[in-house]
């Protein structure tokens, strides 16, 4: 099976999508899709599908809002700062400022 390949890692895939969000978050606003297509890069092989990185969409918009519920994240809508619980339609994450 091929998605099987694709999750094989030496940690679980929760935890690598979670580290692999919290990276490119910190980098610069991110949606969810672009953090799958980025993640997809770094997990797919040559034969597979151009859209291959739309398996990892709905696994990264969960650890996105997980992440934003539990403050590790926060949501931006319009580029103005939203609550967990309020997001829809299209969203950007960034990890908080540090004060």
């Amino acid at each position: 099976m091929r998605y099987l390949a694709m999750t094989q890692d030496t940690g679980s895939q929760p935890d690598a999508l979670v580290a692999f969000l919290l990276a490119e978050a910190a980098k610069a606003p991110i949606t969810p899709a672009d953090a799958a297509r980025a993640f997809a890069r770094t997990r797919t092989r040559p034969s597979d599908p151009p859209d291959a990185w739309r398996r990892w969409l709905m696994p990264m918009k969960q650890q996105a809002e997980r992440l934003a519920r539990s403050g590790q994240l926060v949501p931006l809508r319009k580029g103005h700062p939203v609550a967990p619980e309020e997001v829809r339609g299209v969203v950007r994450y960034v990890r908080p400022v540090e004060d």
